[in-house]
Parts: C-alpha cells; sequence; structure tokens
C-alpha cells in the first residue's frame, strides 16, 4: 500500500479509439499509477498492432460490446470518431463504467440529451475532455481531474449539460445557416446536484447516542489532540489541500477559527511535527453541535484519520452538552460521506431535491465500494 492509501491499478480502463487522443489518454492514465488498460477497441489493424505495444496487458477487439462485458471495465475513454460517441457513451454507461470523453460529447443534440439522461440515471460521473494545444500536460491534468471525481476527492470540472449547451447551440447555428431563417437551440435542462435550485450543500444528522460513539487509536507514530493556536498556519495549509481554499483566506479563518465551539472543540492529528489530518468543532444552535470542515493530508490516507478526528470532535460536543452533531458536505465528496455513515450520520432531506441527490449518492458510493 503507497503511503496515500490507494492501490496501484485500482482503476480498469478501456479505451473506445485508439487514434491520437485514445493513444494520448491511455498514456496519461497509465502515467498516473492508477490505472491499468485492460482492453482497446480499435478497428483497424495498423493501428491495433502499434496500440499492442503501448498496451501489452490489453486484450483488443473490433467488437465493443464484447470487450465491455468480458474485461469489465469500470472506466471508459471514448476517443472514437464524434458520430458513435453516443453510441460507444450509452454502452459504457450501462455496463458500469464512469466516463470520460473526448470533445464534442455529441455530433446532435439529441444525442448529447441522451448521454446527459443516462449519466444520471446509472450515477456515472460523466466528463468531457476539451483538448488545449498550447497546453503540454493537458492530457494528464484532464486525467486527474477524471479520476480525482470518480474518487470522490473532487467536484467535476463542470456540469455535462454545459457540453451538452454548446452541441445544441452549434446544431441550431448549422441548422441556421442552412434554412436561412434563425433556429433556436434545443433546451437543454440543467445537471448537477441541485438542478434549477439554489446551490445547498447536503446535510447529514447524528443518529445514534453519545455512548455509541466508536472508539478509536491513532496508528503508531500518530498522535490525537485538541487545537492549538500554534496550529494555524498549518491548518489553513491543510484547508487549502483539502479543497477548502475559500477558509484559508485570513477572513475566511479568522471566521472559522472564531467560531462558538472551534478554539475547545477543534482537534488535530500530527505525524512527526506535521498536522495530517484535523476537523473543526462548530455550533449549530444550543441543542445541536456541528462537525466542520474535516481536512486530511493525501499523503495519510488509508489510516482512518478523518473518522478518528471526527469521532474526538462529536465526543467533545456531547460532553459539552449537545444533544446530537450535524454537518454539510458535498455531494461529490465520498470518501468522507462513506466515513459520516460508519460514523452514524444519517441524511437529513431538508429540501425538495434532497431525496433525489442523495440517492444519486448512494448509487456512487455502491460504485465507489466495487
Amino acid at each position: 500500500m503507497a503511503a496515500s492509501g490507494r492501490s496501484i491499478l485500482r482503476h480498469r480502463l478501456i479505451l473506445l479509439g485508439g487514434g491520437d487522443t485514445g493513444l494520448r489518454m491511455g498514456r496519461a492514465a497509465l502515467a498516473s499509477g492508477l490505472t491499468e488498460v485492460v482492453a482497446v477497441w480499435e478497428p483497424d489493424k495498423n493501428r491495433r498492432s502499434t496500440l499492442q505495444e503501448l498496451f501489452p496487458a490489453a486484450t483488443f477487439s473490433a467488437h465493443y460490446q464484447t470487450l465491455l462485458k468480458s474485461c469489465q471495465p469500470d472506466l471508459a475513454c471514448i476517443a472514437s470518431p464524434d458520430y458513435l460517441h453516443c453510441e460507444h457513451a450509452l454502452a459504457a454507461l450501462a455496463a458500469g463504467c464512469d466516463v470520460l470523453l473526448n470533445s464534442p460529447l455529441a455530433t446532435t443534440a439529441h444525442d448529447a440529451l441522451k448521454i446527459v439522461a443516462a449519466a444520471e440515471t446509472s450515477h456515472a460521473v460523466a466528463m468531457v475532455h476539451e483538448p488545449d494545444p498550447e497546453e503540454d500536460h493537458h492530457w494528464e491534468r484532464t486525467w486527474q481531474r477524471f479520476i480525482n471525481a470518480v474518487d470522490g476527492l473532487r467536484a467535476v470540472p463542470s456540469p455535462l449539460s454545459q457540453a451538452a449547451e454548446q452541441v445544441a447551440t452549434s446544431e441550431a447555428a448549422s441548422c441556421s445557416q442552412v434554412s436561412g431563417r434563425p433556429q433556436a437551440p434545443v433546451a437543454v435542462p440543467p445537471s448537477g446536484p441541485w438542478g434549477r435550485l439554489e446551490p445547498a450543500q447536503l446535510r447529514m444528522r447524528h443518529s445514534q447516542r453519545p455512548d455509541q460513539l466508536p472508539r478509536w487509536s491513532p496508528p503508531p507514530d500518530y498522535d490525537l489532540r485538541p487545537y492549538q493556536p500554534e496550529d494555524d498556519p498549518a491548518l489553513r495549509e491543510l484547508l487549502t489541500i483539502a479543497g477548502f481554499s475559500n477558509k484559508a483566506t485570513d477572513d475566511g479563518y479568522s471566521t472559522l477559527i472564531n467560531q462558538e465551539e472551534a478554539v475547545p472543540g477543534t482537534r488535530v492529528v500530527e505525524h512527526n511535527g506535521q498536522i495530517v489530518a484535523a476537523t473543526f468543532g462548530g455550533r449549530w444552535n444550543e441543542q445541536v453541535g456541528k462537525l466542520d470542515y474535516v481536512s486530511g493530508s493525501p499523503d495519510h490516507r488509508g489510516r482512518s484519520l478523518g473518522f478518528g478526528v471526527c469521532v474526538a470532535v462529536m465526543r467533545y460536543l456531547y460532553e459539552a452538552g449537545y444533544k446530537t452533531v450535524q454537518l454539510n458536505t458535498d455531494d461529490w465528496r465520498l470518501p468522507a460521506i462513506r466515513t459520516y455513515l460508519k460514523i452514524g450520520f444519517e441524511p437529513c432531506h431538508y429540501r425538495e431535491d434532497m431525496k433525489g441527490r442523495w440517492e444519486r449518492v448512494m448509487g456512487r458510493l455502491s460504485r465507489y465500494q466495487r
């Protein structure tokens, strides 16, 4: 196990298309150290012979349905001709893959909408790569963003509906040019967690008695302790690493650490003098304590440090007299949500979109745990 707690060759990738885009994305996937190329669909025999040298462990075929069934990939990179994007994306999504497509998403708005709907139904991550010829490492950057979204470490950079809107706009412009009359683009419903509603985080509440909190002891060479004022620079750096850069600014951090219960309730895990995990204490109201901004170093994943600091903060809040504990989180933070569920938190359906969003999260978690 690597220091980050992530297994090498954790993901299984099928390349649908072995041209330049498929080749470069396959190389980027291998370079990440998190993926093996298990299958390649490429009808051209000459290309197949070249690709076999680069991906010797992969199974090659001109029949993608056979590859999806026999090789059981969990990721698909669609780099086939544009007119095949819809066919290949729908097949990969139906086979249980998270999907990265080369731009454009599809050649028609109708096909683009079918892909968006299939991704929503299957609880899959579906992302479109926009090549940038002026950036040398855009393939590697795209692949890392895709893997982070699949693993629940970062949000998808832009919703799939945005790519569908681009297809619809382009289609309308072409139709207008041919007919000589303005054509309105096909309406694309917004995708993403909250649809047309105002953005709002998910909420969870601890559903068990305080005496049912699990026990946790830090691993060897790790220490769990309360917050100290001299921890502030390290905590701000940790917040940035964890994706909470807005709370690492002067104003953001001041608000966070000066909220009620933060100073006495925050807990950190230290390793060789370095803070590698932290959770901030907070107060929702007189009856409800708050678990706030769970953060950890990616170099120390796989040691349940987030679990440990959460339990420690909750223990403090219950001992301080709060009746229960709540938290807010994001739909894409799968490892964090899995930890909260393990501790005993349950979803709060406080808004009309919450039921559907939680169904999608639970669907993603079942895929994440494959």
